[in-house]
């Protein structure tokens, strides 16, 4: 059903025509168009969100006169390569009006592909964030089918065709060869992710392990911009929705707010965050800014500050 992927904000009518699940344009300026990128991910949409219907849903809002913006509601644990890069490229070229994303409990490996490509992301303050990589698995089941006196014989026309046949041994000489295909699909994700967040390959590569991450420690390690409700970046508006990307001094303030909130003291929780993140100190100090007030803040700045960023 339409309504399970796409909805409008700040227009009654269409959303009610989605709900319907009819694809009803906006009748009036300055709507939301809110795409759900859900579950498993793939071409199909068989288990989860169709990367083909989501990219074309994408595509429709772009080109709405009557859509201000478009919001990426993700949740979901990544997916099949195959469709991902292609709906990559169409959130990249959709960009001309600002593309945000929100990741409500969790946006991992492929979803956080498709996240990475909209000027900010948010996340609600538990979600999991990252899972940097690709991989495939292949069962060897050679062994059992020796003990079982089955041997499986494969025809093929040379050394590299018909790898993975079930029944079959794989060689180290074969597996040299998946994984270098790995590699080469590994790379198109990182060099997605170092564009979409403006962050150096090498740094993407330091954080490419597939690991995940709370919100908190995504928003320190750059790969998202703020911790909110869905109905907080809701109502960022249009203005608020273009912001700058995070300086170094803003993510610091959100680190000691972190601490200080979960009980440490405030000159401990600063402590803290410059013993845990030197290159994020050293990065405040390479942005010199005049105008920035310098040393900590109290607690209730750092908490208006923080409320007026939109986390």
């Amino acid at each position: 059903m339409l309504s399970d992927i796409f909805a409008y904000h700040g227009d009654p009518q269409a959303a009610t025509a989605v709900r319907d699940g009819q694809q009803t344009r906006p009748q009036r300026k300055g709507a939301t168009a809110i795409v759900h990128i859900q579950g498993s991910l793939d071409r199909e949409g068989t288990r989860g969100t169709s990367t083909e219907v989501a990219a074309e849903l994408i595509k429709s809002a772009a080109a709405d006169s009557a859509v201000d913006r478009i919001l990426l509601r993700v949740n979901s644990p990544g997916g099949k390569v195959a469709g991902t890069s292609d709906l990559v490229d169409t959130i990249a070229r959709a960009r001309d009006k600002p593309i945000l994303a929100y990741v409500q409990d969790q946006g991992t490996s492929a979803a956080y592909w498709i996240a990475s490509q909209a000027k900010h992301i948010w996340a609600n303050r538990t979600a999991i964030v990252g899972g940097i990589g690709i991989y495939s698995a292949i069962a060897d089941a050679s062994e059992m089918f020796n003990r079982m006196g089955v041997k499986v014989v494969t025809i093929r026309t040379g050394a590299h065709k018909g790898v993975g046949t079930f029944g079959t041994s794989i060689s180290d000489e074969q597996q040299v060869e998946l994984q270098r295909v790995v590699d080469s699909l590994n790379e198109q994700f990182l060099t997605g992710v170092s564009a979409g967040r403006r962050m150096s390959i090498d740094k993407v590569r330091e954080l490419a392990d597939g690991r995940v991450w709370t919100a908190p420690e995504a928003m320190k390690l750059g790969l998202i911009d703020g911790i909110g409700s869905f109905d907080d970046v809701l109502n960022l508006g249009t203005a608020n929705a273009d912001l700058k990307p995070l300086s170094a001094k803003d993510r610091f303030d959100a680190a000691v707010l972190a601490k200080v909130e979960g009980g440490a003291d405030h000159q401990a929780a600063v402590r803290s965050v410059v013993a845990e993140q030197p290159d994020l100190q050293a990065a405040m100090h390479s942005e010199a800014n005049p105008d920035r007030p310098r040393g900590t803040r109290s607690r209730s700045d750092l908490r208006e500050r923080v409320a007026a960023l939109g986390w």
